[in-house]
C-alpha cells in the first residue's frame, strides 16, 4: 500500500520527515491546500507515515463502506487508547462492534430530529441574549453553546456545568491531544508521563 501511495501526488517536503512540519503547524490547512492543488488523491508523508488524502466522495466510499473488516486503526490512533480507552474511536474488532450496536439508536432518524431541534433551540437561545456588544470572544461563545447543546442531547437537561471551566478543560486536552498527534511525541510509549500527558489525564 505504502508503494502505491507514492504514486500518487505529493505536496514538497523536506528530507526524512516529508510534510510532517507543515502538518503539525496546520493539519487541517495543510491537507485542505494539498487536496486543492493535487486533487482528489493525494500522498503525504509524515516522517515514517505514509498518508493518502482521499477528497472524492467515491473514494471515501471505497475506504469507509467496500473496504470495511479489510482496514485497521492508523498507529496513532491505537496509541491513544492508552489515553482515551477502548471506545468507538479506538476499538476495533468485536469491541468495536458492540460499542457500535449500543450506540446505534442515537442515530435513527427520529433521535437525529430531536438533535437538531435541540441544536436549533440551543443557538437561538444563545443569539436571543448576545449583547449588543460589537466584539465578542466567539470561541469561547461556541465553547458554551457546544457544552450546552451535548448536555441537553445527551444527559436530557438544562443545567450545563460552568461553560468557562469546562471549556478550559477541553481547550487544554485539545491542544495536548493535538501534540500527541502531530508532532513527534507521538513516538514515544503511552507509558511515558510526560508534561503533557498528565495535564491531559
Amino acid at each position: 500500500m505504502a508503494a502505491h501511495a507514492r504514486d500518487l501526488p505529493s505536496p514538497p517536503g523536506w528530507p526524512l520527515v516529508g510534510q510532517l512540519p507543515a502538518f503539525a503547524r496546520d493539519p487541517l490547512g495543510t491537507l485542505t491546500a494539498a487536496s486543492r492543488v493535487h486533487g482528489d488523491r493525494v500522498h503525504a508523508r509524515l516522517g515514517s507515515v505514509d498518508l493518502v488524502l482521499l477528497s472524492h466522495p467515491a473514494d471515501i466510499e471505497w475506504a469507509l463502506v467496500k473496504l470495511k473488516g479489510k482496514t485497521r486503526k492508523d498507529r496513532v490512533t491505537q496509541r491513544l487508547r492508552g489515553l482515551l480507552g477502548d471506545g468507538l474511536l479506538t476499538a476495533e474488532g468485536p469491541p468495536w462492534r458492540r460499542h457500535r450496536r449500543l450506540a446505534a439508536p442515537s442515530f435513527q432518524r427520529s433521535h437525529i430530529q430531536s438533535y437538531a431541534d435541540i441544536f436549533v433551540s440551543a443557538t437561538r437561545s444563545w443569539v436571543e441574549q448576545l449583547p449588543g456588544r460589537s466584539r465578542r470572544d466567539v470561541h469561547q461563545d461556541f465553547t458554551a453553546v457546544t457544552l450546552e447543546i451535548v448536555v441537553r442531547a445527551l444527559f436530557g437537561t438544562d443545567e450545563a456545568p460552568d461553560a468557562a471551566a469546562v471549556g478550559g478543560l477541553v481547550d487544554v486536552f485539545s491542544h495536548e491531544l493535538a501534540v500527541e498527534m502531530f508532532t513527534p511525541r507521538w513516538m514515544l510509549p503511552t507509558r511515558i508521563p510526560t508534561p503533557g500527558r498528565r495535564r491531559m489525564q
